[in-house]
């Protein structure tokens, strides 16, 4: 599903597309995936650093709600959690 979203996503500027992809992302990271989860990480800071600022806080929310939802720190150990939680809490990423 990552192979096909990136392919997808390389081919467009849609605010819609990216908008969607934001949430695939995130749930995809979610499943931890050793092998996509490099990639996974990569797309979601392309998409925090895109020029699309409706998807970057599309992107920004789902991800600090992801974040929040950790329990056992699954993804990102217990320090980089808290300082992409503040990252992403504190900026505002529509400007």
């Amino acid at each position: 599903m990552y192979y096909q979203i990136e392919k997808e996503l390389n081919k467009t500027k849609s605010i819609l597309k990216v908008s969607a992809a934001t949430g695939l992302y995130v749930g995809l990271l979610g499943l931890n995936n050793e092998e996509t989860k490099p990639g996974i990480i990569r797309a979601i800071i392309r998409i925090l650093c895109s020029d699309l600022p409706k998807a970057r806080k599309v992107l920004a929310d789902k991800l600090l709600l992801f974040l929040m939802s950790q329990e056992d720190y699954v993804i990102f150990n217990e320090d980089q959690t808290e300082r992409l939680m503040l990252l992403l809490s504190e900026n505002d990423f529509l400007e």
